[in-house]
Formats: C-alpha cells, sequence, structure tokens
C-alpha cells in the first residue's frame, strides 16, 4: 500500500479519489492503494510505534525534527 502524508490535504479537504499518484515503475496506484498516513507524537509509546510499523511499513512522527530543518529538506 502507498500511504500520502494526510494533515494539510485533508485540513483542505481533499479527497484521496481526486488525487493522481504513479509508481516508481510509472504505473497508477489505484484509490483503494492509498490512505492517509495517521500522525503519531514524538511522545508515542514504542510499542504503538511498532505496531504502526509492523502493520502499515510506515510511521510519521511529528514534532521530532525542527521544522525549519524539515521544511529546508523538503526545498532541495
Amino acid at each position: 500500500m502507498t500511504i500520502a502524508e494526510a494533515p494539510a490535504a485533508e485540513a483542505n479537504g481533499v479527497d484521496l479519489a481526486d488525487l493522481k499518484f504513479a509508481g516508481n515503475l510509472g504505473d497508477s496506484l489505484r484509490a483503494s492503494e492509498i490512505a492517509w498516513l495517521p500522525s503519531f507524537p514524538a511522545t508515542a509509546s514504542d510499542e504503538e510505534l511498532r505496531h504502526e510499523l509492523e502493520t502499515k511499513g510506515v510511521v510519521h512522527i511529528w514534532g521530532v525534527m525542527p521544522r525549519e530543518y524539515v521544511m529546508d529538506t523538503r526545498g532541495k
């Protein structure tokens, strides 16, 4: 499953069915293969984070890195 990071898009009322994504090989992804990625605070327990990683294969943790660093990295 491909995961889309949600907070900004979700806040603007974006529906996943309206988004177009492609895989690394240029193949299109179906809406059923895309889901919002829940965010976990930096204070989340190890057990919560491990469970998310084991079940979804990815974890989004907010508040760990300074925002300026993240935005600068995204800009590059």
